[in-house]
């Protein structure tokens, strides 16, 4: 209560409602950021505040409204590609895998050299029983970015389903 009478004294309530709803989110409280952004979009839509909105969300496994979120904030700005990664995420967590790989084969048409997406879009493969298509992202994600320990993971491990202990043993090591 406190705090929303001081918002309403200096008039700074956007800003407030907006930092609040950081603060809140970064403390794990979901349902109190998600109230703070909704307030802030009083003073105008902005792609930021929707798409904090939708990572809420997900984290309270609410992942259709993340999905709606994520999309409003599509709407706003079409041109900041890390939506799609987030709007894949949120396909998969809702079970969703096939419109998942989808978004991310659609992220990879505009970011060809991220290493990050072919390793998760492998990962989602990996988990649709897609051994072959998981095996070839984990190995483009190994070729563009090697630091990513988790391909060669995921990689051996789909050398294993395939009975290739040899190819596993190496990504293991």
């Amino acid at each position: 209560i406190l705090i929303d009478l001081q918002s309403k004294k200096y008039s700074f309530g956007v800003e407030w409602n907006y930092s609040l709803g950081v603060l809140h989110q970064t403390h794990s409280h979901f349902g109190e950021a998600i109230d703070r952004y909704s307030k802030s979009l009083e003073g105008g839509t902005y792609a930021f505040i929707y798409e904090n909105i939708a990572q809420c969300y997900c984290s309270l496994g609410n992942n259709s409204k993340a999905l709606q979120y994520i999309d409003m904030a599509m709407e706003i700005d079409s041109t900041n590609n890390i939506l799609i990664l987030k709007k894949a995420d949120y396909y998969y967590y809702s079970g969703d895998g096939s419109k998942a790989i989808e978004m991310l084969g659609k992220y990879l048409e505009l970011e060809p050299e991220f290493a990050y997406a072919y390793y998760r879009r492998g990962f989602y493969k990996d988990n649709t029983g897609d051994v072959d298509g998981a095996i070839e992202d984990y190995t483009y994600c190994i070729t563009i970015g090697p630091e990513y320990a988790y391909a060669f993971l995921g990689r051996g491990d789909m050398y294993m389903l395939k009975g290739n202990v040899e190819a596993a043993k190496k990504d293991y090591l």
